[in-house]
């Protein structure tokens, strides 16, 4: 099936097994435009924590899909987990976060979501882009292994002035995109602002750039809905272009390169969405322990940041959880995940919102502050 009417199908497909279909921002545009939920890869965990749906299908790499199904819920990965790799994910072993902390017994291991659960498991915090920086900074000073971005722990070390080490990880779409790319995109674009994502080698460079805002995926969005401007410059995944002119069709989107593409994402198609959705293709399935000990890591992660959460069972009667159990946050709606039409998802609560976007950064003086309503 092609097109309109593999799309119907997939909406049919959905009501009949109460499913929902979850679609990270660099999907293809057209698993997108068919997706129930867009966002960045811990946003889309964390919908699936709240939904009621007895089914997900996770349009994403292999670790995304991953950590949804930490939270008890049935997932399935539209192609085989190991065709949905990640090279970023894929650069740590958990036998080499244990080795480094056995090295450093007072050090701390940071992983980046961007992992396996298996690394996860052996972390002591787990963060994301969007809150990495405030998790340095509420650790003691000690030796951090902010993993496995290099980029992404450049860049937290310069905006903290911490211990931070870093891993030889790196993610093949970002890692080209360096302070000149941006400067000479932005002299072609004299009107624009500049959209970087932290795993960029330029993302440590710009401090007190008046037209450069360093943020998760889900941080752009955020910053486009406070700016004045009308062009941006988006330094990360071709296809985040597409995800936000879904949700400001007014304003202009420029790929940084049209060639950043996530070969891994890209794989999906409708019909490979149809077919999982169909056959029930391919399940996600995790070792107790294993899930028990990355969530512990999640968890103590909102601990840390002082997000109260409130963790429930998510099995209904009669049925058995794939993971024991997950999290249901019940405070006051904010930004987080969007719908595809660019609607508040609500649900998610300030919680949320302080995991996601906890920090605000002044581009001109170069200290980061918490604001209301802003982001970094």
């Amino acid at each position: 099936m092609f097109g309109m009417e593999a799309l119907e199908e997939i909406r049919r497909l959905k009501r009949e097994k109460g499913a929902l279909l979850l679609a990270h921002n660099y999907q293809l545009p057209e698993v997108q435009d068919a997706a129930d939920f867009v966002g960045d890869s811990l946003e889309l965990s964390l919908r699936a924590a709240e939904t009621d749906a007895r089914l997900l299908v996770f349009a994403g790499v292999r670790f995304m899909g991953e950590t949804a199904a930490l939270f008890g819920k049935r997932v399935l990965l539209p192609r085989p987990p190991g065709e949905l790799g990640c090279d970023l994910a894929d650069s740590v072993r958990p036998e080499e976060v244990v080795a480094w902390k056995e090295k450093n017994p007072n050090g701390i291991a940071v992983a980046y979501v961007n992992t396996e659960a298996r690394v996860k498991a052996v972390s002591d915090y787990v963060c994301t882009s969007a809150n990495c920086a405030d998790v340095v900074r509420a650790l003691p000073d000690v030796p951090m292994l902010v993993f496995p971005d290099e980029n992404l722990a450049s860049y937290v070390r310069a905006l903290t002035g911490k211990d931070v080490r870093s891993w030889h990880g790196s993610c093949r779409v970002h890692a080209g995109m360096d302070v000149a790319s941006v400067k000479k995109a932005l002299e072609l674009h004299p009107g624009a602002e500049a959209l970087v994502h932290p795993e960029c080698p330029a993302a440590g460079d710009f401090f007190g750039s008046r037209r450069v805002n360093v943020a998760s995926t889900g941080g752009m969005i955020k910053f486009v809905a406070s700016s004045r401007a009308s062009d941006f410059v988006v330094c990360t995944e071709r296809d985040m272009a597409y995800r936000l002119k879904r949700v400001f069709p007014t304003k202009t989107f420029i790929p940084l390169s049209e060639a950043a593409v996530c070969p891994f994402m890209k794989k999906i198609t409708l019909n490979d969405v149809l077919a999982s959705l169909r056959l029930g293709l391919y399940p996600v399935v995790l070792e107790e322990d294993v899930a028990e000990a990355a969530k512990r890591a999640i968890l103590r992660t909102f601990d840390l940041l002082g997000t109260p959460i409130e963790v429930k069972s998510s099995a209904r009667r009669g049925e058995k959880m794939s993971c024991l159990s997950y999290f249901r946050f019940s405070l006051v709606p904010s930004i987080g995940p969007t719908l595809q039409n660019g609607a508040n998802s609500c649900g998610q609560g300030r919680a949320l919102h302080r995991f996601f976007y906890p920090l605000s950064f002044n581009r001109r003086s170069g200290k980061g502050k918490r604001r209301k309503g802003e982001t970094s």
